[in-house]
């Protein structure tokens, strides 16, 4: 899953202002959760009164349509208003009952049975019928819409044939409704992990009746996600939103759990700016901060102060190249650009967030992969494969323009590694930022030459990184695939003995970092600010939370 940091504008008079006011805040003594603390209440306060969870959240969200969307801020959002067959524990990612109270499989793997639950309810009252779940697995992989996170679904009998119109017979995708409320799937091949997948937002289902009022079955924008049109069957239901400033969802009384959530509300924040939503934490206004300014989580350890919170995170940072344009359809260009890194360094000095240098793609531990082959630095080498390309020092290599979404963190990084290719190469690369929205446009059309990136897992496995970079998959942008990386990739999924499945993993990885079409930076750590008043926040590998089992309690 795409993790990206979007911007929010202010006008530099009101930002002064707001930066005057904020810091006179926190340079009182008395703590943010004491009354005195301004003559009127903070939001963290109030909160615990009413109920109110006011939460960072990155960016403004591309979408509110869990079948649209792929990045966290949106996942974030769509933990609150809907629900799928399963949902995960906040602990360990363990899969627990959801719109589904039971689950089997059969003796070969390939069909689970999924048996709903006759309360669970729609937020405008509608029973969840199975039929709503195979509506909503025929709009994700309709060619049509052309969802990203379709390939999610590519492991049921013909769902990739249907999605790329070779089979135009939606009836024989591996979906069945024996009855109303019970779901049957059948699987290409035995998947370890399905249960781990089917958590997943692009599983979710939605309303059919809301689709089709709203004409949306087979297009990206429509008015189905505003409030008082969205309709979702999660805890929270879409109650405000205000683009570029705050999301709101407030309780669903028709939640089949509701009894058991209580929060009243959760206020969503998009802001890029880390320092601004740094102090709106220090001065009240946030029970959490979505991430740190760079820097700034050694400053925390170092005074020991319990707010702050560093969760490891399944999640590697890299700059993807466009192998469509030269000089980077030269490999041996892109693996000097690898190989002059001196990635240690970068997250050390620059980064100092607890971040891991990224030598390979799939983060270490992922269900106990350990990678292989790494991009460790070498300069001799990297320069002599510059040489080969016909740069010597640099020389006659083209400036690279390098695409980054604005936000500190991007930005200092991206410095970075510009200085650091000018130094030990000699190549010229040029920073261009731009707002959220337009950058993702640019990358899904390759209009760039190098491009930040990150991806997040969307299941606990090394599957849910190598299959980004199959031939088709819907979020490789690179313009490189593999027949033999795809066979590989296919191989490990095919086989269930645990040692010859890494081993063709492990193979995937090694053609993957050998062609280079990325080059692998850091593997994420959850850094971020928390409040002693929210009780019941859990973290886990993927960030994916649990927002009934929160509750705002006096400390």
């Amino acid at each position: 899953m795409d993790m990206i940091r979007n911007t929010m504008h202010f006008h530099s008079g009101l930002a002064r202002l707001f930066y005057s006011l904020v810091y006179c805040a926190v340079l009182l003594p008395v703590a943010c959760l004491s009354l005195a603390c301004s003559r009127q209440e903070s939001r963290v306060v109030s909160g615990i009164r009413t109920g109110d969870l006011y939460l960072g959240n990155g960016v403004e969200p591309q979408s509110l349509d869990p079948q649209i969307s792929t990045g966290v801020s949106e996942l974030n959002i769509h933990f609150a208003l809907f629900e799928g067959l399963v949902r995960p524990s906040a602990v360990d990612l363990s899969p627990l009952p959801g719109v589904a109270d039971r689950w089997s499989v059969s003796d070969d793997g390939l069909v689970w049975t999924f048996y709903l639950r006759r309360d669970a309810r729609w937020s405008n009252g509608d029973a969840v019928k199975a039929g709503d779940f195979i509506f909503a697995w025929r709009r994700i992989l309709s060619p049509k819409l052309g969802a990203r996170n379709a390939s999610l679904l590519f492991v049921v009998k013909h769902a990739e044939d249907y999605q790329t119109g070779r089979l135009t017979e939606f009836a024989q995708v591996g979906f069945s409704a024996p009855d109303s409320f019970t779901l049957q799937i059948h699987l290409v091949k035995p998947l370890p992990y399905f249960l781990n997948l089917v958590m997943h937002p692009a599983w979710f289902p939605v309303h059919p009746g809301t689709i089709e009022r709203f004409d949306a079955a087979e297009k990206r924008t429509s008015a189905w996600t505003r409030p008082g049109n969205h309709v979702g069957n999660g805890p929270f239901m879409l109650k405000e939103h205000r683009v570029n400033d705050r999301v709101v969802v407030e309780k669903n009384s028709y939640y089949h759990h509701a009894a058991s959530v209580k929060l009243n509300r959760i206020h969503f924040y998009p802001m890029e700016d880390r320092n601004a939503e740094e102090l709106a934490f220090l001065a009240g206004q946030l029970h959490a901060t979505y991430s740190l300014p760079p820097g700034k989580a050694p400053i925390y350890r170092e005074k020991k102060d319990t707010r702050l919170r560093l969760d490891p995170y399944l999640g590697t940072e890299y700059y993807l190249l466009n192998t469509k344009v030269k000089p980077l359809d030269d490999v041996r260009v892109r693996r000097a650009l690898n190989l002059a890194l001196n990635r240690e360094l970068l997250v050390t000095r620059i980064l100092g967030g607890g971040q891991q240098p990224a030598y390979g793609f799939v983060p270490p531990g992922t269900a106990g992969y350990k990678p292989q082959v790494q991009l460790a630095e070498n300069l001799a080498e990297a320069q002599h494969l510059l040489a080969q390309a016909g740069f010597p020092d640099g020389q006659g290599f083209p400036p690279l323009e390098l695409l980054y979404n604005t936000s500190e963190i991007n930005r200092k990084t991206a410095e970075a590694v510009q200085e650091t290719w000018r130094k030990n190469l000699g190549i010229s690369i040029l920073l261009t930022n731009q707002e959220y929205t337009v950058y993702l446009e640019n990358r899904r059309l390759g209009n760039f030459q190098l491009c930040r990136s990150s991806w997040i897992g969307d299941y606990v496995d090394p599957d849910a990184f190598l299959c980004l970079w199959t031939a088709s998959s819907g979020n490789n942008y690179s313009g490189w695939s593999a027949t033999a990386y795809d066979a590989a990739v296919t191989a490990a999924n095919a086989t269930p003995e645990p040692t010859t499945r890494t081993q063709h993993f492990h193979d995937a990885e090694a053609i993957l970092l050998n062609a280079s079409p990325i080059v692998p930076l850091y593997h994420n750590v959850s850094a971020y600010l928390l409040m002693p008043c929210v009780n019941g926040w859990k973290s886990n590998l993927l960030g994916w939370p649990d927002y009934s089992a929160i509750e705002l309690m006096h400390r």
